[in-house]
């Protein structure tokens, strides 16, 4: 099995999974973490406004493709949840100083009253972090979804909604309402080269959000000219390639 960054788009069979599933066992039994912190830049002031915890798989010298480690992750629950803890320690530990930190949550690792719990207990006290998550691709994810963010929301922990106009994702209205921040998938870049009119629908998300005290973030920004692009629709917030000098990994 190629567990590399960039793997093949093929289904892994059964045998890979659990081949794989023990691999992450054993790098969580020996606490193996690594997180690539992205920041988040100010159109306004070019200055670095936030950071991303970004989830990053190494094993033996190997580099491991993060979505395929989660795609696997959640074919073991219990394994998912664990992980998910130990990485939001780790992440949490090894923060950038004095910026709001962004952390991805998956609502299968919120989905009932003890795991609620702990995320409540654990990042509620915290100042400067801010939840992320992710819009999903069907309606029974969503419902999960909803739970999740009012969860989160009793803790009074500060909300992202991600991913908003990626691939396939579905996108649920009621969910702004309890939001501060708007995260723009990558995709965006493609739909606006391949129909123009795509911008007055960013265009008009912008118009809500800055009469609603949201703040909206583009992600994918990887060339100047989404940089003057992403300026010149309104953004305030931009992530992605163009800033990697900013990187920092642990």
């Amino acid at each position: 099995m190629n567990y590399l960054l960039d793997p093949q788009n093929e289904a892994p069979d059964i045998e890979e999974d659990i081949s794989l599933l023990r691999i992450l066992q054993t790098m969580l039994s020996r606490r193996s973490l690594h997180t690539e912190f992205e920041p988040i830049v100010s159109v306004e002031t070019s200055q670095t406004f936030g950071y991303e915890a970004l989830a990053r798989f190494r094993y033996e010298g190997r580099n491991l493709s993060p979505d395929l480690v989660f795609q696997t992750l959640h074919k073991d629950p219990d394994l998912f949840y664990e992980w998910e803890r130990a990485l939001k320690f780790f992440q949490v530990a090894n923060r950038p100083e004095g910026y709001p930190l962004f952390l991805n949550l998956d609502p299968h690792v919120c989905k009932n009253e003890e795991q609620a719990g702990f995320w409540k207990s654990y990042l509620g006290p915290k100042k400067d972090i801010v939840c992320e998550m992710i819009e999903n691709t069907d309606s029974t994810l969503i419902e999960e979804s909803d739970y999740c963010i009012t969860k989160l929301k009793e803790a009074g922990i500060t909300l992202a909604l991600d991913d908003i106009g990626g691939k396939r994702n579905l996108f649920c209205f009621d969910f702004l309402e309890d939001v501060k921040y708007l995260k723009f998938d990558k995709y965006w870049f493609q739909l606006f080269r391949e129909r123009d009119s795509y911008k007055e629908i960013v265009k008009g998300f912008l118009n809500f959000a800055n009469k609603s005290d949201i703040k909206c973030i583009l992600e994918g920004v990887e060339t100047k000219e989404h940089y003057l692009l992403a300026k010149t629709l309104g953004f305030p917030l931009l992530q992605g390639y163009l800033f990697k000098f900013g990187n920092l990994y642990v």
